[in-house]
């Protein structure tokens, strides 16, 4: 029944190389920023 499961803690990195780690929300928000800019 594990395959069932809900993972309720994800992982919030997309990738990390040494210390630089680029997670989801910031992705995003950078993303939301360009589209943001081609709209207007």
């Amino acid at each position: 029944m594990t395959i069932l499961s809900i993972d309720w803690n994800p992982s919030i990195s997309l990738f990390k190389i040494g210390s630089f780690e680029i997670r989801y929300y910031s992705l995003m928000f950078v993303i939301a920023f360009v589209l943001g800019l081609q709209i207007s």
